[in-house]
């Protein structure tokens, strides 16, 4: 039998997942707000929009799975900032921001799933 860190492992991965709720929403708000003017979007913006897109999926499909939405999640905010310097040059401005909406929720709810009946 596995020795849980926690005696009750439900409080704290309630707390990620509503963690997530911020990231969610405001990925959301962004991608149905009219943006000013009618500039195309450079193919750059696209693919790094691509990758936030996956981690906040992640984080939605976390609410389900932990475990994988979780690595999802962890995945898609580590493609993103490994992708940035490629594409722009130098660090991704918001490293932090995303780090701690998308990020730091998606490796906790990944870690703390470690139960096999979760995932």
């Amino acid at each position: 039998m596995q020795k849980k860190l926690f005696k009750h492992l439900d409080w704290p991965l309630w707390a990620a997942r509503i963690w997530t709720l911020p990231a969610i929403f405001f990925v959301g708000a962004e991608l149905i707000t009219p943006h000013a003017g009618d500039q195309a979007v450079a193919w750059e913006d696209g693919v790094l929009l691509a990758f936030i897109l996956v981690a906040v999926g992640g984080l939605i499909l976390a609410w389900r799975w932990p475990r994988r939405g979780g690595l999802l999640a962890v995945c898609g905010y580590l493609l993103h900032l490994a992708v940035w310097p490629i594409l722009r040059g130098g660090w991704a401005p918001t490293w932090g921001l995303l780090g701690l909406f998308v990020g730091a929720p998606g490796l906790l709810l990944w870690w703390l799933s470690t139960d096999k009946n979760r995932a």
